[in-house]
């Protein structure tokens, strides 16, 4: 089947006929057939050994910059500095990749985790503040046939929004 294009037939070819250039021996059922000399197996070896391409891809200095605008490449410099990956893509060195990658996720947990922390300790929603981090919490666990079960906890009515805020241990 002849290819078509917009100017005729082998336009993508510069109007060669296009051909394999591994020859008869591309498939598998051509060499185990017989017939393939110690010939065919040098030329075949170094067919294979000519397909290999050394430093692919290439990747040109202004991709980075183009890739990555400046607020980007300002939270990123400290890792691909200390990792080495700035002008390296995940496909070309999945070693230097990988480290990089759990790093920075584990430090972006490790400081949620400590300024969770620090919200919930020191800016706590009690009395003398409005606003702040509320927590409920539970009542007392009675399973069944306990002791418990059946007791009231008895409140007053002023000790039902001091549970939450704290108000009756002002030291005021």
């Amino acid at each position: 089947m002849e290819y078509e294009g917009k100017d005729g037939p082998h336009h993508h070819t510069g109007g060669v006929k296009p051909f394999g250039i591994e020859g008869r021996f591309a498939r598998e059922r051509e060499r185990l057939a017989g017939g393939f000399t110690d010939a065919d197996r040098a030329w075949r070896s170094q067919f294979l050994k000519d397909q290999v391409l050394h430093n692919e891809p290439v990747i040109p200095e202004w991709y980075y910059k183009e890739r990555y605008n400046p607020i980007r490449r300002f939270y990123r410099w400290p890792l691909d500095t200390l990792f080495g990956t700035k002008h390296e893509t995940y496909e070309t060195n999945f070693r230097k990749f990988a480290p990089r990658y759990w790093t920075g996720k584990f430090l972006m947990g490790l400081a949620t985790a400590y300024i969770g922390y620090y919200c919930f300790k020191y800016h706590a929603n009690d009395w003398q503040s409005h606003g702040g981090f509320d927590s409920i919490g539970r009542k007392t666990f009675r399973p069944i046939g306990s002791e418990f079960y059946n007791t009231k906890e008895t409140l007053k009515p002023a000790d039902y929004y001091d549970n939450r805020r704290g108000f009756n241990k002002c030291p005021i």
